[in-house]
């Protein structure tokens, strides 16, 4: 039997229009000193065709979902981010490289989810609180086989009018979506790292399931505008993103303005860098709000295929992204790497550091998961994260 799940009902007819948001995002950033006062903004009407292609590559290098772009039109986004100036003003290339999930090798699960765990301090954080469920979190990714008995299902929903609906749980988006679902919501003592079962998890799907044999998931710009929307308008505190955008960084205007919209409901937006080894930037990793997220080794350095850049070493962080544990939909664990794989660890903790400081604000739980908000980094490669340190940061006294 499956679990019984919760549907949450989103419409867009009392939906604020999202330029608008994005723009008194911006003067929230403004009064919060994100940005500078005068921060050019890029000109011209905002189109909401879906019709514009997106290139969505689902981040985990393990998983290689990489598409391809077709997007023309110059940002509108409320601000403009500009492009980072140690990022490359080409549009990268992404490498076409699609592995399997892998079976776990001889080392033990549980030690390698310790590892895992260990490796950026959250064991602390995790001995704490498993999480509270009115600290909700957004999952933007493929479906999730919500009917795995390792998920804590009665804190899993699902959003209502998703057009990606779990259907084929062979499908590569659903595998990436499980996956990525079991390093936050699994539960403790599965082989998963499990970070924040307690917490309500609110997924909607963003890439199709209906795709030819062997072809990659795709999304259009405007499919992921709207699952992040959606989540906004759900009432999630944080938003998981483990897809990267490929192409040019003046594209994928509703993205942008997506985003600005979750800054003026102080929604924090974790996202993947990607993992085509370049250093540049995309309209979500040079966002000032969003916190990308880097794929570090077991022994603490950056994984040689994640992107880099100013942005991300600015406002970024490390997280592990090397041989990760966690749950496949159908069968035994699996192994992945990359970023896509790492992000979801940054996620946990900002759940669990919101669920031990219920009166934080999101620019309190962002600047401790980063040490500090001004870019005063002068680096492509961000530190690793340390929970343990973001919750002496938010402790009195």
């Amino acid at each position: 039997m499956s679990p019984a799940t919760t549907t949450t009902n989103v419409t867009t007819a009392t939906r604020r229009p999202l330029r608008a948001a994005a723009t008194e995002g911006r003067q929230a950033l403004v009064r919060a000193g994100h940005f500078e006062a005068g921060t050019r903004r890029a000109a011209g009407k905002p189109s909401r065709s879906c019709a514009q292609a997106l290139t969505l590559a689902p981040a985990g290098a393990s998983l290689g979902h990489v598409l391809s772009a077709n997007a023309s039109q110059p940002a509108a986004l409320a601000p403009a981010p500009p492009l980072d100036e140690g990022d490359s003003r080409k549009v990268q290339q992404p490498v076409t490289a699609v592995n399997t999930l892998r079976r776990p090798q001889v080392i033990s699960e549980t030690r390698m989810s310790a590892d895992a765990i260990g490796l950026v301090g959250m064991s602390h954080l995790m001995e704490l609180t498993q999480g509270r469920d009115d600290v909700l979190v957004g999952l933007v990714d493929g479906p999730v086989a919500l009917d795995h008995p390792d998920l804590v299902s009665e804190n899993i929903r699902t959003l209502a009018g998703a057009s990606f609906a779990w259907r084929d749980r062979e499908s590569e988006a659903c595998r990436h979506g499980t996956f990525v679902a079991g390093i936050l919501a699994a539960r403790r003592g599965s082989r998963a790292p499990a970070i924040a079962p307690g917490c309500t998890l609110v997924v909607r799907p963003v890439f199709s399931e209906t795709v030819r044999q062997g072809a990659l998931p795709s999304a259009t710009s405007s499919q992921l505008a709207d699952a992040i929307t959606d989540c906004v308008d759900a009432g999630v505190r944080i938003l998981n993103v483990s897809a990267a955008i490929t192409g040019s960084i003046s594209a994928h205007r509703e993205i942008g303005e997506a985003v600005g919209y979750a800054v003026q409901r102080r929604v924090l937006v974790v996202v993947a860098a990607g993992n085509q080894g370049t250093v540049g930037g995309s309209v979500l990793t040079s966002h000032p709000w969003t916190i990308p997220v880097v794929a570090y080794s077991r022994t603490g350095r950056p994984l040689p295929q994640s992107n880099l850049g100013r942005s991300t070493g600015s406002r970024g962080v490390g997280a592990p992204g090397d041989g990760v544990v966690s749950l496949a939909p159908v069968g035994e664990p699996v192994t992945s790497s990359g970023t896509s794989v790492a992000a979801p660890f940054v996620t946990g903790a900002a759940a669990l550091l919101w669920s031990a400081f219920p009166d934080a604000s999101a620019v309190e739980i962002k600047a401790a998961l980063v040490k500090r908000l001004a870019s005063w980094r002068r680096t492509v490669t961000p530190p690793l994260l340390d929970a343990r340190r973001a919750y002496e940061v938010l402790s009195p006294g």
